[in-house]
């Protein structure tokens, strides 16, 4: 029998293209009795383009997960032999946003401090992670009313002591959502 295959994009609210989103396409359970891969997996292009060929027919299961958004999956999609699935849309961010900047002690913007957000609130389950620009500002998109704890480090351990590359991670909690001047300073 042919094989099946699924194609789509994902994009924001707006319409604008997600690039390098991974994109998770999951068997389901009786199709993984059955000798099935456990998952597929697809980052989009620069069109936010996604696909997947050589696929068994049968139900699967969509998730997506990007920087900087919290991830999203259970898209249920119904694949059939021979068959080609096209169009498929994923919108990501929808909701409100978070946004600041990652500092060192002098006030200067600290790139690629690696960030993360969780809710502080027990009725919302959102995890996201996301990496400073070189200005040291960061933006999460798609987040549920609600407040948040966000987390940056460094991740680089090189350099000698009192470097810029040896500064103690930051926190801040409670941060509601649509907040623009959330600040973290990494201290040595």
């Amino acid at each position: 029998m042919p094989a099946a295959s699924l194609a789509g994009f994902v994009a924001t609210p707006g319409g604008d293209p997600i690039q390098d989103a991974t994109v998770l396409l999951r068997p389901s359970l009786a199709a993984r009795l059955y000798d099935y891969p456990l998952a597929y997996q697809a980052k989009t292009d620069a069109q936010g383009a996604f696909q997947f060929a050589d696929l068994a027919a049968g139900t699967m299961t969509l998730d997506v997960s990007v920087e900087g958004i919290p991830s999203k999956g259970g898209w249920t999609v119904e694949l059939l032999d021979g068959r080609a699935k096209r169009g498929f849309q994923i919108v990501l961010g929808e909701g409100r946003s978070i946004s600041g900047r990652v500092l060192d002690a002098e006030g200067l913007g600290i790139e690629g401090a690696e960030l993360t957000l969780t809710s502080s609130d027990a009725q919302i389950s959102t995890n996201a992670s996301a990496r400073s620009r070189t200005d040291g500002s960061f933006q999460f998109h798609g987040l549920e009313a609600g407040s948040y704890e966000i987390t940056a480090t460094l991740a680089d351990e090189h350099g000698p002591p009192g470097d810029r590359h040896r500064l103690l991670p930051a926190n801040v909690s409670k941060v509601e959502v649509g907040a623009t001047d959330v600040v973290l300073v990494l201290k040595p």
